[in-house]
């Protein structure tokens, strides 16, 4: 009989089982978390980078449909709205001469070398999106 008087002194839960299963479920709830955040921000970084492909398209598509005199480095103060209007989003253009031919020979300026830069924060960090491209006057 003993035995059934040890059995039945053993009631309930104590509190180090309590303190043991609330730090199992803390540490788990950490790792979900941090995972669901790591999913979060990888998950905001292609939306942003999308966007900027997307305002990139857009610049070099207006580009290569204006004159080719109206392309320079003020391209984007005077067309502003070629940027889609996209908030977070800075843009940079450079554009320079990309072969000087000697003068006599020809037409002087005939390609440009485009260089768009896209700059955008994510996750407190900013990342840059640089494409390049060649616009060439299909005047000549």
């Amino acid at each position: 009989m003993k035995k059934n008087a040890k059995i039945r002194e053993a009631k309930g839960i104590t509190g180090i089982d309590i303190a043991i299963s609330i730090l199992i479920v803390s540490i788990f709830a950490g790792v979900i978390s941090a995972m669901f955040y790591n999913i979060y921000i990888a998950n905001e970084s292609i939306k942003r980078s999308a966007v900027a492909d997307q305002i990139v398209q857009n610049v070099f598509e207006a580009m290569s449909t204006d004159k080719y005199a109206n392309i320079g480095n003020d391209y984007l103060t005077k067309n502003p709205t070629v940027t889609g209007g996209f908030a977070g989003y800075t843009t940079n253009l450079q554009v320079e001469k990309y072969v000087d031919t000697p003068e006599g020979t020809g037409k002087n300026d005939i390609i440009k070398k485009v260089t768009l830069t896209v700059s955008y924060k994510i996750g407190g960090k900013t990342e840059n999106k640089e494409v390049k491209t060649l616009i060439v006057d299909n005047e000549v």
